[in-house]
């Protein structure tokens, strides 16, 4: 779906789970095909879960830190992304602000979220 845009992409590192196919031009992505992670979410108390499971052998995935340089400029402004005080953008936390690791983070929005079946608060 994404090979047909009008706009390129800037993408790397993600990885795709059961079936799921790579953009074409995506520098280092990472399949596992056979691999369901049986994302879920569940709603209890107020608060919201995410469910799902990951494998060790995803930690395989050729990642790095997303930064301005990565990301290269917005296509409609032509502007790079950068901190609201105009400095070069570097991702250094995850979705719950856990350090990233500098040469290797994990893919997706968490750092290291271990393996296994996982239950993870994100509200």
């Amino acid at each position: 779906m994404y090979d047909a845009r009008e706009f390129p992409l800037h993408t790397g590192g993600n990885v795709y789970y059961n079936g799921a196919r790579p953009y074409s031009k995506e520098a280092n992505p990472f399949t596992l095909s056979g691999s369901d992670p049986k994302p879920a979410i569940s709603d209890e108390g107020g608060s919201v879960y995410l469910h799902l499971t990951l494998w060790k052998k995803m930690q395989k995935a050729a990642t790095s830190l997303v930064t301005t340089d990565i990301l290269g400029k917005a296509k409609v402004p032509g502007l790079a992304y950068e901190n609201t005080d105009g400095s070069p953008l570097v991702i250094t936390t995850d979705y719950f602000g856990k350090k990233r690791n500098a040469t290797g983070p994990s893919a997706g929005p968490f750092e290291n979220p271990g393996t296994g079946k996982l239950v993870l608060k994100v509200w």
